[in-house]
């Protein structure tokens, strides 16, 4: 089986700027700006951190604000101790960078994302519930994108899924095949 995972092409642009005009409507142009101003105007910050920079205070509220989901029906990831464990040892093993949202210093969104040579992959994104007049998940997004190398990197995956706010941001979809293998025995070594 496979899934689809939105991502973007940065061969297609010169830079933010030629991907911006190209990539967004005017009305998206229009709420970024409008929203980002607010946000700051308000007292909050983006900011860019790497995950072993992120002290125990902020990991704490980065969970709290994972678990805001919850309150749309949407799944908290990380109260599932398991997996917090796994997403966090593989941030400590791989290359990334953590976006924070901050307002008056508490953090209210997050976004994890792995480095690669010629690629990025976003993972984790959330924001606070609270706060949904920021558009804070678009203002994360957007930020990397902003700040991304155009030439160093030639693609952002934006990870699995197909929600509404990657296809805003995407120039395209990439198919990830997954291969579970059941067992331990001859057959379960073959691929159809």
């Amino acid at each position: 089986f496979y899934s689809v995972y939105p991502n973007i092409d940065l061969k297609k642009f010169n830079n933010y700027e030629n991907y911006f005009m190209k990539n967004y409507n005017s009305n998206m142009r229009k709420n970024l700006k409008r929203r980002e101003k607010m946000l700051f105007n308000d007292g909050g910050e983006l900011l860019v951190k790497k995950f072993n920079q992120i002290t125990d205070k902020e990991f704490k509220e980065i969970i709290s604000v994972s678990s805001s989901k919850e309150t749309e029906g949407k799944h908290d990831h990380f109260k599932d101790k398991e997996i917090l464990s796994f997403f966090k040892s593989n941030l400590e093993l791989k290359k990334n960078k953590v976006i924070l949202a901050k307002l008056k210093n508490k953090i209210i969104g997050y976004q994890f994302i792995y480095l690669y040579d010629k690629y990025k992959i976003y993972t984790g994104l959330s924001y606070d519930r609270n706060y949904k007049k920021y558009g804070i998940g678009n203002l994360l997004e957007n930020y990397d994108i902003k700040n991304t190398d155009f030439k160093k990197y030639d693609y952002i995956n934006m990870g699995p899924g197909l929600e509404k706010y990657k296809t805003y941001y995407s120039t395209g979809f990439e198919k990830i095949f997954c291969l579970l293998s059941k067992g331990n025995n001859f057959f379960s070594g073959f691929i159809f």
